[in-house]
C-alpha cells in the first residue's frame, strides 16, 4: 500500500509540476516574435568595468577580499556544469562543480577577471551530496549597462583555502527580471533575448518563500520510521513473514526517497514539448531481512510527457524578457517503458511564467507564499566541462 501510495504521491506532484506553467490570458497576440538573438555586432559594448560587475555579484554565506586571488595548485582535476554563466538579476543562477577525486572542498573563491578582490563562498550543504558541490549567484543590476559579457574565475579551494583547480568561463549578464526596466545604462533600452526555439530549457531548481526547496538529483527524503517483522529463534536465523506470530524483531527505514533525474520544456515554432523522468526507491517489506536490522527497497522510474501549443508576448515595451502561456496540453504517462495517452488537460493554477534566451521562471502564490521554478537553457545531456 506504501509503494502505491509514494507513486501515486509522485504522479501527482509530476501533474502540479505540469499545470504550474499554465496560465490563461485573454486577446494574446500568436508566436509572431523573432526567436533568435538580435544583438547587432557593431552596436556599442556596455561600458562596465570589471569591478564594477565584481562588486555587484550577490552570494549567500560570502565576504569579500581586497586581495589578489590564491595561485592554482592544480591539486585535482574537477569538473563544471557549464561552459558560459548565464545571469539574469533577480533570478540565482545555478552552478556545479563534479569533484570525482573526492578531494575535500571547503568553498569556492569566485572573482571577475581583471578586476580587483574576490569573494569567498561556503558551499550550499542542503545540495551538496556524493561528489557534486552547489553554490548560487545573482546579481545587483543597479548602475549596470545591460546586458554584458565578459570572463569570471572560480577557484575551488580546500580546507587549508589552497586553490586546487581553476574555471575561467564567459560570463553574459541580461537585463533585470523586472518588467519596469529595459536594457542599456539608463534601464530604457530594448533588450536582445528573445526565446530560443527548439533548445531544452531544464528545471534546475525550486525556492518557496525564497528558500531551497527542490533540484534536480536532490532526494525527497520521508521521516524515518519502524517496521515490524519476524525472525526465527534457532541456529540459522531467518526473516520469515509473521503470519500470526508475535513481531520480534524490526527494521528502521530510512531512505525511502523520490527525486526528479531530469525535468525540461522545449520550445518549437508551432508546439512545445515538457518531458520529466523521476526515481523511486520504496522500502520493500520482502526484501528486508529482519535478523540483521537491514530494510529493503524498490527501485522504480516513472516519467510524463506533454505536448500541445502555446503563445509567447513581451512583458513590457522593452522586449528583455515575455510572458509564457501554455494553451493546450496533452498528457502521456510513462511507466517502465509502457506509454498511456491520458488526454488533454485544461486546468489552470494561479501561476505566471516568463521566458528570456537563458531562462523560464515560473512563479505561483500558495496560501501566501510565493512558490519559484526556475529553468535554464542547456545542450540536452549532462554535459561536464574543465
Amino acid at each position: 500500500m506504501k509503494n502505491l501510495l509514494n507513486s501515486r504521491f509522485c504522479l501527482f506532484l509530476s501533474c502540479i509540476m505540469l499545470l504550474a506553467i499554465l496560465s490563461c490570458e485573454k486577446n494574446e497576440t500568436n508566436n509572431d516574435l523573432p526567436f533568435e538573438d538580435s544583438t547587432n555586432p557593431e552596436e556599442e559594448q556596455p561600458n562596465n568595468k570589471p569591478d564594477d560587475i565584481n562588486q555587484a555579484l550577490l552570494f549567500t554565506n560570502s565576504q569579500f577580499k581586497s586581495d589578489s586571488t590564491p595561485t592554482n595548485k592544480n591539486l585535482s582535476d574537477l569538473k563544471i556544469d557549464k561552459d558560459t554563466i548565464n545571469l539574469w538579476p533577480g533570478i540565482k543562477g545555478r552552478i556545479r562543480i563534479l569533484n570525482r577525486d573526492e578531494v575535500p572542498l571547503n568553498g569556492v573563491l569566485v572573482q571577475i577577471t581583471g578586476a580587483a578582490g574576490y569573494h569567498e563562498l561556503t558551499l550550499n550543504e542542503e545540495e551538496s551530496i556524493d561528489s557534486i558541490s552547489i553554490f548560487y549567484v545573482d546579481l545587483d543590476p543597479e548602475g549596470l549597462d545591460l546586458p554584458h559579457d565578459g570572463d569570471i574565475t572560480i577557484s575551488p579551494i580546500d580546507p587549508n583555502g589552497d586553490v586546487i583547480d581553476e574555471f575561467e568561463l564567459p560570463i553574459h549578464i541580461d537585463p533585470p527580471f523586472d518588467e519596469n526596466v529595459g536594457a542599456g545604462p539608463d534601464g530604457t533600452d530594448v533588450g536582445s533575448c528573445a526565446p530560443k526555439m527548439a533548445t531544452p530549457y531544464f528545471w534546475i531548481y525550486t525556492t518557496v518563500g525564497g528558500e531551497f526547496e527542490d533540484a534536480p538529483g536532490y532526494p525527497r527524503t520521508g521521516i524515518s520510521y519502524e517496521v515490524l517483522g519476524c525472525c526465527t529463534v534457532d541456529d540459522n536465523p531467518t526473516s520469515v513473514p509473521c503470519l500470526g506470530r508475535t513481531p520480534n524483531a524490526r527494521v528502521i527505514v530510512d531512505n525511502d526517497y523520490s527525486l526528479t533525474d531530469e525535468e525540461f520544456i522545449k520550445l518549437f515554432e508551432d508546439e512545445y514539448i515538457y518531458q520529466l523522468e523521476r526515481s523511486i526507491n520504496n522500502f520493500n517489506y520482502d526484501n528486508s531481512d529482519f535478523c540483521i536490522e537491514r530494510p529493503g527497497y524498490s527501485f522504480s522510474q516513472v516519467g510524463l510527457i506533454a505536448i500541445g501549443d502555446f503563445s509567447i508576448t513581451p512583458v513590457n515595451g522593452f522586449e528583455t524578457f515575455y510572458n509564457l502561456t501554455i494553451h493546450t496540453m496533452d498528457i502521456v504517462e510513462r511507466d517502465f517503458g509502457v506509454f498511456a495517452r491520458i488526454g488533454p488537460n485544461d486546468n489552470s493554477l494561479d501561476s505566471q511564467a516568463y521566458i528570456n534566451c537563458n531562462y523560464i521562471v515560473v512563479t505561483s502564490l500558495t496560501e501566501g507564499v510565493i512558490i519559484t521554478r526556475v529553468f535554464e537553457k542547456q545542450a540536452e545531456g549532462m554535459n561536464w566541462h574543465s
